[in-house]
Formats: structure tokens, C-alpha cells, sequence
């Protein structure tokens, strides 16, 4: 699998993934700024966004997987997102997750609970963060 920016993916292929469906609370702008294409074999696998929450911190937001993955490839998407953010001024990765399933792969990726919802809204689920190493 190969993490590729969605500014080197040609926008057929951008809108085709998403079929003129775009994620909840973005747009095209934001998905070419901050998405991240995930693709296997040449096509495309799943989708994911390191959108800046402060100067210091991004949050993993919009998560999507086309066809069948194993919980082994959402694991390696989700450790393809720490390496992103790694290559970015920000020091700390943030997910929220609202699925028992991630709360268990995050935990065993080193994620740790944030108490405080991050961005001050009120939303089931949980937040976690991650200390990204340069």
C-alpha cells in the first residue's frame, strides 16, 4: 500500500472515489489540501484527511475504505497517518473515534484518551491523541 496526497491524484479519479458524495463538513478545496489517498495495486483503497486543529496538532478526519480491508489494513492506514503527520510542523495526532473496534487499533498504536473533546464540541464518542515523533 502507498500513502499518496490527494494534490498528485488527477481530480477524475478524486471524484470518482467519492462520486460527487463529499465528506460531511468539507469541501473539494479541503479534501486537495489536507486528503491523503491510500492505493493498492494501483487502485485506490481508502481516504483520510490530517486536518490542522491549532498550530501543533492535526486531527485523522474522514476515514473511508472502498471493498473489503482487514482490520490489518485499516491499522497499516492508520499507522500511514502517523507517518504523515510526521512530515508536517504538527506535533500531535488526534482521532475521535465512535467504534470499539478503533478504540482497540488506536490503543495498541500508542493513542492515548484525551479527557477534553478537542475541538470544545460535544459528540459521543471518544478522543484520542498521539504524541507524533519527528
Amino acid at each position: 500500500m502507498e500513502c499518496v496526497k490527494t494534490k498528485q491524484i488527477k481530480q477524475a479519479n478524486v471524484k470518482d472515489f467519492f462520486q460527487e458524495k463529499w465528506p460531511k463538513d468539507t469541501t473539494e478545496n479541503t479534501i486537495v489540501e489536507y486528503g491523503y489517498f491510500i492505493k493498492e495495486a494501483e487502485s485506490i483503497r481508502a481516504f483520510f484527511m490530517l486536518e490542522p486543529m491549532n498550530q501543533n496538532a492535526v486531527r485523522l478526519k474522514n476515514l473511508y475504505i472502498k471493498g473489503d480491508l482487514t482490520a490489518l489494513h485499516v491499522l497499516a492506514i492508520i499507522e500511514m497517518s502517523i507517518q504523515a503527520a510526521r512530515e508536517q510542523p504538527a506535533t500531535y495526532l488526534y482521532i475521535h473515534s465512535q467504534q470499539e473496534t478503533l478504540d482497540e487499533l488506536v490503543s495498541q498504536l500508542g493513542f492515548q484518551v484525551v479527557d477534553v473533546p478537542v475541538d470544545n464540541k460535544t459528540i459521543e464518542g471518544q478522543w484520542w491523541g498521539l504524541t507524533v515523533d519527528k
